[in-house]
């Protein structure tokens, strides 16, 4: 079965948690290369919804504050490879 991410599909380019799964799916295989081929923020990003869903950051700012960290650069990695991708 072949599932194709529905942003993709729709505007022709991949959302920020495109290739997340199949990272995820690399790295319990121990294939480094394909987790940092498919999305090297995935793990990051997987730990930051935990913190974000799980940690009561009203009590731990640090948390909130490791959350937005994770994020940030989730974003500027996405940009990043937009960027190769239409070049």
């Amino acid at each position: 079965m072949n599932i194709t991410c529905p942003i993709y599909a729709f505007f022709d380019f991949p959302c920020p948690t495109c290739g997340v799964t199949r990272a995820i799916l690399s790295l319990l295989k121990l294939d480094f290369s394909g987790y940092l081929e498919y999305n090297a923020m995935a793990l990051p990003m997987i730990i930051s919804f935990l913190i974000a869903f799980f940690v009561d950051t009203k009590k731990h700012s640090a948390a909130l504050g490791a959350v937005f960290i994770i994020l940030g650069l989730n974003t500027v990695y996405y940009f990043s490879r937009l960027c190769d991708i239409w070049s």
